[in-house]
């Protein structure tokens, strides 16, 4: 089914079978979904903002979903996330909390963070992410991060890879298992990755992904191997990806 509508507020979808609709209502608050075969199967919805109008110091929300499986019985939530041209959610924390608890009112402990970068570095914010009061029970966490073929650069003075000392901050996380995909080796990665070994007391395994065309070099090898050698017990795994 597919309803369109500029004034619609409340949605309810009784059905007894598996049934995949598609809403466009920019005014809408509340949808339900009402169906016995929900019970002990896997389902998935999404929200996609028309425009950037909540997010996290530079970076906007652009979709959110939850995928729910209950035989596995693991909640998966997604941000997809851009970078803006400006610190525009600069103090946003309690609103963007609020619109991720507006659409879920379940209990999740899977994260899969989809972030195009612009150019910006990104660890700071990932942080500030993870230690909102709503993702403490995060147990797996992947990232997606995606970049342009033309390489971008942050303007002078970008305040993305702030506040200062993010790189020293202790927090307590619940991860087990982190993957990041489309990671390079920067510096600002290199330092994210070692904030969350050291925060991360029940973590069993990371993995960094990055396409094959990419080839680490020597130097960028040794880099991770030496941070993944300081923890012994966690898994470290450096993979590469066809294409």
């Amino acid at each position: 089914f597919t309803v369109r509508s500029t004034s619609l507020q409340e949605l309810l979808v009784n059905r007894m079978k598996a049934v995949r609709g598609r809403a466009e209502a920019c005014a809408l608050r509340q949808f339900t979904a009402l169906s016995s075969f929900l019970d002990g199967v896997e389902y998935s919805w999404s929200c996609s903002y028309p425009k950037v109008t909540h997010g996290l110091g530079l970076w906007g929300l652009l979709e959110l979903g939850l995928k729910t499986s209950k035989r596995q019985g693991e909640e998966v939530l997604s941000l997809y996330m851009c970078a803006q041209d400006s610190l525009s959610f600069q103090d946003q924390e309690r609103g963007f909390a609020a619109e991720i608890g507006k659409h879920v009112v379940t209990q999740f402990s899977a994260l899969n963070l989809h972030l195009t970068t612009k150019g910006h570095a990104f660890g700071a914010f990932v942080l500030r992410l993870l230690g909102m009061h709503r993702l403490k029970d995060i147990h797996n966490f992947n990232i997606d991060v995606s970049r342009s073929e033309v390489k971008e650069a942050c303007p002078l003075n970008c305040p993305c890879d702030g506040p200062k000392g993010w790189k020293s901050q202790t927090i307590s996380l619940n991860l087990r298992k982190v993957k990041i995909e489309g990671f390079k080796g920067e510096n600002h990665e290199l330092d994210f990755l070692k904030v969350v070994l050291r925060c991360s007391p029940t973590l069993k395994s990371v993995t960094v992904k990055l396409p094959d065309r990419d080839m680490p070099s020597d130097d960028w090898c040794t880099k991770i191997h030496n941070i993944f050698g300081e923890y012994p017990y966690v898994e470290g795994n450096i993979d590469l990806i066809s294409g």
